[in-house]
């Protein structure tokens, strides 16, 4: 008979070695339970933003449950080790687990030792959590190659083109007749402008602050202290906290996979790329690959007669010195919290002011926040960012219906 062991000790591990690679907040797990739990793989979910695995086991009143287990990412687990192979759906294994409060089956990955017996390690308390990896991820080298012959492929190619001039525009390049120019037409990209005083193009990652994180239900990417909140917004952060007191994920909109938005976008952790250009920078986060550009071309915001409302707002970017200065404006969207338990209104707006520091290995960003319906006066904090070599931002998407179903406590 499967068994599951109850282990109460106290282990000494702060939210940040989940939050780490979350897509949502860790309030729902004790982390100062560890237990271990016996049982047969179900289900391996391998993707970004979580690995998750599924355990069927014999509890100790004789009944059949389902353990929904959660971790890091995939790039964070094969860092560590870990190889889609190694789980394997009806083996039986041991994870060790910080469980769910409210006490149903579930919880979040401390270490996984398999049924040969060896670990799978995830954080540094891990057996072996400390030890260095050297992870192979050479690029496996079958590729497809047609057999179509020459003659085919070139009928198929006259054919393709006779189409192609069949059903042609009369007139190209194309020209969107609402807005303009785009910061990618050819004529913006070259047109003569002063150079940046510095290139944010590369992957950066999100630095965490150890020590606000060692503070209970302070999580390091929220925005403390806290300004003097409107009788409303009040009222909807304590009723965030009186929900997560009782290790629930009700209210956190991204747990159900909405997008983060900005602020909360750019604090998420994990890292994200910009692509700077003459006329914007573009940015995509790992976290479920949400987009923002930021124009540098000169142009104003939106007219808000026809702005579509934002989670990542409409932001116009100039230079002033050595920083660059980004104002946003163009938010409302549902479910748009600037941390957990507050929200954003329609008045929001928010201003960035772009550094670089540490030889350009750092970003430094001053955030200032106002938002009248919620908030009295300006709200204002500093982040930072740090290069990130040896990386790439892959495709990682949250479907609620698919990753949520793997998770505990969804």
């Amino acid at each position: 008979m499967k068994t599951i062991s109850h282990v109460f000790a106290f282990v000494w591990l702060l939210a940040i070695t989940l939050s780490a690679h979350a897509h949502h907040s860790a309030v729902v797990f004790d982390f100062d339970k560890s237990i271990s739990v016996t049982g047969t793989v179900t289900r391996l979910l391998w993707r970004s933003p979580h690995v998750a695995i599924n355990l069927e086991l014999v509890n100790e009143a004789g009944e059949t449950e389902i353990w929904k287990l959660e971790s890091y990412a995939i790039n964070s687990l094969v860092g560590r080790g870990w190889k889609k192979t190694d789980v394997k759906k009806g083996e039986v294994i041991t994870a060790q687990v910080n469980p769910l409060k409210s006490g149903k089956p579930g919880g979040v990955l401390q270490w996984v030792t398999l049924a040969d017996g060896r670990v799978l390690p995830i954080h540094k308390d891990s057996p072996n959590g400390n030890k260095e990896v050297k992870v192979d991820v050479s690029t496996q080298s079958t590729i497809y190659v047609s057999t179509e012959s020459a003659e085919d492929l070139a009928v198929r190619r006259k054919a393709a083109l006779e189409r192609e001039k069949k059903w042609r525009p009369a007139t190209l390049p194309l020209i969107n007749n609402v807005g303009g120019p785009g910061a990618l037409d050819p004529e913006a990209l070259i047109k003569k402008r002063s150079a940046a005083p510095f290139d944010m193009t590369g992957v950066w990652e999100f630095r965490v602050e150890d020590e606000r994180s060692a503070k209970p239900g302070v999580n390091p990417w929220d925005f403390y202290p806290i300004p003097k909140l409107m009788p409303k917004a009040q009222a909807t952060l304590d009723e965030y906290r009186a929900v997560i007191a009782q290790g629930k994920r009700g209210m956190d909109p991204h747990a159900r996979c909405y997008p983060p938005g900005q602020p909360a976008l750019m604090t998420r952790f994990g890292a994200f790329m910009a692509i700077q250009l003459p006329t914007a920078v573009y940015i995509v986060h790992r976290f479920n690959n949400s987009f923002r550009t930021i124009f540098l071309d000169g142009r104003g915001h939106v007219n808000e007669d026809i702005r579509q409302e934002t989670y990542n707002g409409d932001a116009i970017g100039r230079w002033d010195g050595d920083s660059l200065k980004v104002d946003l404006v163009g938010f409302g969207s549902p479910e748009h919290w600037i941390m957990d338990g507050i929200q954003v209104s329609e008045q929001f707006r928010m201003t960035e002011h772009i550094e670089m520091l540490n030889e350009g290995n750092t970003l430094m960003i001053e955030m200032i926040f106002v938002d009248p319906e919620n908030w009295v006066g300006e709200w204002k904090h500093t982040k930072f960012y740090d290069r990130l070599l040896n990386m790439d931002i892959e495709e990682a998407t949250c479907i609620a219906e698919l990753d949520n179903s793997a998770l505990p406590g969804l």
